[in-house]
C-alpha cells in the first residue's frame, strides 16, 4: 500500500485551489479519517489504553441487524471506543465536514 503525499508535497505542486480540492477529495471520507486516527493512536503508544473500533453503520439486511441486536448491537454506539487505567472510558464519534450525528448518536454521547 503506497503512503499518501504530506500535505507539504502536495502544496509544493500545486496551487492553493487545486491543493484545498485534492486535500479535501483526501479526507472526505470516514474511512480515511478513521485509519488516520488508528495510525495516530499506534504511534503514540499510549501506555494502559485500550481501543477498539464500532462498526454499526455498515449496511445490513433486515435479519442481519435483528440477530445483531439480539446479541446486544447498540444502535448510536461511538465509532472508537477506548478503556483507559483507572477504569475511565471514552469515545469518539467520527464525523465528515457533511455528516450529522442520527439521534441514536447524540442520545449515546449525552449519556
Amino acid at each position: 500500500m503506497t503512503r499518501p503525499r504530506t500535505g507539504y508535497a502536495i502544496a509544493k505542486a500545486k496551487t492553493t485551489a487545486k491543493l484545498k480540492a485534492e486535500l479535501a477529495a483526501h479526507h472526505a471520507t470516514e474511512y480515511n479519517i478513521h485509519t488516520a486516527i488508528v495510525e495516530l493512536i499506534e504511534r503514540s503508544k499510549l501506555p494502559g489504553v485500550i481501543y477498539w473500533h464500532c462498526p454499526n453503520g455498515a449496511r445490513r439486511t433486515h435479519a442481519e441487524a435483528a440477530a445483531l441486536k439480539a446479541m446486544g448491537m447498540l444502535a448510536g454506539v461511538a465509532d472508537f471506543c477506548f478503556s483507559m487505567p483507572g477504569g475511565r472510558f471514552a469515545f469518539i464519534e467520527v464525523k465528515t465536514k457533511t455528516g450529522a450525528l442520527s439521534e441514536e448518536q447524540e442520545a449515546f454521547l449525552q449519556g
